[in-house]
């Protein structure tokens, strides 16, 4: 058989909290770190600042998990 020119993606599945309905929540917050998310989200590539805290979001979310986890299992 052939080698294949161009390789089948392989991303993970979305996470379930990005599927589904979207919503509009305000977040009332200090200037600076809404121009700083701003800022970075143009420097990690994203279109807009709400997909970058999006991503931020689930990332956070998902780690303290894991360190509640952590956390029950040394008791």
């Amino acid at each position: 058989m052939t080698e294949r020119v161009v390789p089948e993606r392989n991303e993970p599945a979305p996470d379930p909290l990005t599927v589904g309905p979207k919503t509009t929540w305000a977040a009332y917050l200090p200037e600076a770190l809404v121009a700083e998310l701003k800022r970075a989200a143009k420097v990690d590539g994203f279109k807009s600042a709400s997909g970058y805290v999006e991503t931020l979001l689930v990332f956070a979310l998902r780690q303290r998990e894991l360190e509640r986890i952590a956390d029950r299992q040394k008791k």
